[in-house]
């Protein structure tokens, strides 16, 4: 397949295309959706942003008892009551 052949592809024909093009496309969509993934992962400041907007809605205050409860994939989970 040549650089010629690649530019006469109909775009909206991707079902007639052949498999080396369809496969990079592909490659190229999956590396971006990774980065997209890795670059706007937040989960880890989840439970930071969760308490700090908790104190700023003053729904926990010095001395309350807490309980937090997660949940993960699978069969996981743990809880914790503490004072706050």
């Amino acid at each position: 397949m040549t650089l010629d052949d690649l530019r006469r592809l109909n775009i909206r024909d991707v079902g007639n295309w052949p498999t080396a093009p369809k496969l990079g496309l592909l490659g190229l969509l999956f590396l971006v959706i990774v980065a997209l993934g890795a670059f706007f992962d937040w989960k880890d400041q989840y439970e930071t942003l969760q308490v700090a907007e908790a104190q700023e809605q003053k729904l926990v205050e010095r001395g309350q008892l807490v309980c937090m409860t997660g949940f993960g994939s699978g069969f996981t989970w743990g809880s914790a009551v503490l004072r706050w």
